[in-house]
């Protein structure tokens, strides 16, 4: 068993329309126990052990988003997990730096743009798009790597292929469906 120390964040809206992370200042010193003590204790820790684990494969394999990019087995799947912040803190940099790019460079309204960030900020909502609104942010994405720095490409380069994965799929839903 540990403790370990967490401050929360809560999301403050800008003055230029983003949102940010602050601290409330609020401290919580967290109990993690060790999956020994949770079998140990009975059987219903153990269980509950298993669902967290399953809970978050399933998030890991919802936020990656297609087949190609799952681990394969166990070592695959604990090579890539981060418990840092740090895939978090890429993620939201990535979006602000996408967002400046759209509002600045692309040419777009500021409808589009707004359509673009949220369907980058929701990624889920990428596969329900028409075919034209997916096909227009993976035209944008590609804008955005060829005026990106080379680090920064590296950098985002597992989003990027996420989201182009994504823009390239089926169509989920159609409007005719509703």
């Amino acid at each position: 068993m540990k403790t370990v120390t967490i401050e929360l964040t809560s999301t403050v809206r800008q003055a230029d329309g983003s949102n940010k992370r602050e601290k409330t200042g609020v401290k919580l010193d967290v109990t993690v126990y060790s999956v020994a003590e949770m079998q140990a204790h009975s059987p219903e820790a153990a269980q509950y052990v298993e669902d967290a684990l399953e809970a978050a494969i399933m998030a890991n394999a919802r936020n990656k988003g297609t087949q190609a990019a799952l681990p394969a087995d166990i070592a695959a799947l604990i090579a890539t997990a981060e418990r840092s912040g740090a895939a978090l803190a890429v993620a939201r940099e990535f979006i602000a730096d996408f967002s400046k790019y759209l509002s600045t460079k692309s040419g777009k309204s500021a409808a589009v743009q707004a359509l673009y960030t949220g369907m980058v900020k929701a990624r889920a909502t990428i596969a329900l798009s028409s075919e034209a609104r997916r096909l227009g942010l993976a035209a944008q994405l590609e804008q955005f790597v060829m005026e990106a720095t080379p680090e920064d490409a590296t950098k985002y380069s597992n989003i990027l292929t996420t989201l182009n994965d994504l823009c390239s799929g089926t169509v989920e839903l159609d409007d005719n469906d509703l």
